[in-house]
């Protein structure tokens, strides 16, 4: 299991280090900002997984359910460069 854990660790941190150049010197704290994402997704697919396929009235058994979670993730990222854009731009 920590060989499991080590190798997405160091696969984590070569798509963390490819943010660095939209991040660095920014108020975003992406690391921070990822992983809330990926703990987020792991409860979801075990708190499914183990009490019903229904998490905040969203079918995760459908292919509807999860194109939902897959939106509100991009949307969710789609705020970070938006708002690291607009920071950018105004100077800050």
């Amino acid at each position: 299991m920590r060989s499991i854990h080590r190798t997405r660790e160091m696969m984590g941190e070569n798509f963390l280090e490819m943010t660095l150049p939209y991040f660095n010197g920014t108020e975003v704290r992406f690391r921070a900002i990822a992983a809330l994402l990926v703990g987020g997704i792991y409860y979801t697919i075990l708190h499914t997984r183990h009490n019903g396929t229904m998490f905040t009235n969203v079918n995760l058994s459908t292919n509807t359910g999860n194109e939902e979670m897959l939106t509100a993730i991009d949307q969710i990222l789609d705020f970070v460069f938006e708002h690291t854009n607009k920071n950018h731009i105004a100077g800050k």
